[in-house]
């Protein structure tokens, strides 16, 4: 899980933070490493297919994976949902966060729908990845498990009842 803070005013410490990057793109991984170097953290991880990915996870858990959906053979959303479906627990319960560069009202559906925790869009910046990492830590949601879908809430609102109130007694 993501690291806390002792003092309100501090800042994250995300120093001791091991991060695993799932991109087919060897670019993408060096502009992750150099932000993350930038953020202190020394523990990262590379993994150039979903099935690598998967490979480094078995043999150690991260904190956070940073997740390109748009990957091949095997997209990112495949690999989200495996993660979801792992029989280990500690695997399907792992902090995701998706990197993409496409930011439609669908692929960003389709990424909650995969149990992606959270969503940046690319290009990413320090300040962009500190605040979905610290959003992560300060938010966490409740998993769910069903039929359909395992992975964090998917709601984000908490709503107010709209509407007659069955149960309220009428004077």
């Amino acid at each position: 899980m993501l690291p806390s803070i002792s003092g309100q005013n501090e800042k994250y410490n995300f120093s001791d933070l091991e991060v695993l990057i799932v991109d087919d793109n060897q670019h993408m991984h060096t502009i992750l490493r150099d932000i993350l170097l930038g953020m202190r953290i020394k523990k990262i991880k590379h993994a150039y297919s979903s099935s690598e990915a998967m490979k480094k996870v078995e043999a150690g858990v991260p904190d956070v994976m940073l997740v390109d959906l748009l990957m091949k053979p095997v997209s990112g959303f495949d690999f989200i949902r495996s993660v979801r479906r792992h029989e280990r627990q500690e695997i399907s319960l792992s902090a995701i966060l998706v990197l993409t560069s496409f930011s439609s009202a669908e692929l960003v559906r389709r990424a909650r729908d995969s149990g992606a925790n959270e969503l940046l869009c690319k290009p990413v910046s320090v300040s962009g990845l500190v605040d979905r990492l610290t959003h992560m830590r300060d938010h966490p949601r409740q998993f769910v498990k069903t039929e359909t879908y395992i992975g964090p809430d998917r709601r984000r609102a908490v709503r107010e009842f709209e509407g007659p109130d069955r149960r309220k007694k009428q004077d």
